[in-house]
């Protein structure tokens, strides 16, 4: 981990639970966990820009909703009702917040990689957000 960096997220949301209707995948069931993923690609992509500033992760949370079936659905109501994967990020990078979020639905499922895939597509996109509100200075800006 770079010594610029700071996982501020509390220590709960580091680890998998569940609610009635959601399962909130963490660091101990996804590898490599969101969180560390995230920060691999951010340095990958704007690591000189970065600098010494320090980066503060507050949010990498993945969430699977499964709403409740009508009742007497039997197995087509599984395939019928909607099941979501919600992948939220946001922290600090020096003074300057930044937060993305996105959310997939599913009706048979969401598998493995279909999870792996939303978490993908929500890093990429969290760091093109950070890339175009310009939290950091890019070498095309400096023309």
């Amino acid at each position: 981990m770079p010594a610029n960096y700071v996982d501020a997220r509390p220590e709960s949301d580091k680890l998998t639970h569940k609610t009635e209707h959601s399962i909130y995948y963490a660091d101990d069931h996804i590898s490599p966990s969101p969180a560390a993923l995230f920060l691999h690609r951010l340095y990958q992509k704007l690591g000189p820009e970065i600098g010494t500033k320090q980066v503060t992760l507050t949010r990498a949370d993945t969430v699977v909703t499964t709403p409740e079936l009508p009742p007497n659905s039997g197995l087509l109501g599984y395939f019928v009702v909607e099941k979501y994967v919600r992948v939220d990020i946001a922290g600090k990078i020096g003074e300057k917040d930044f937060s993305y979020g996105t959310y997939r639905s599913f009706h048979a499922g969401p598998s493995d990689g279909d999870i792996r895939m939303t978490i993908n597509a929500s890093i990429d996109q969290a760091i093109a957000s950070i890339e175009t509100k310009k939290l950091v200075t890019t070498r095309k800006d400096t023309k």
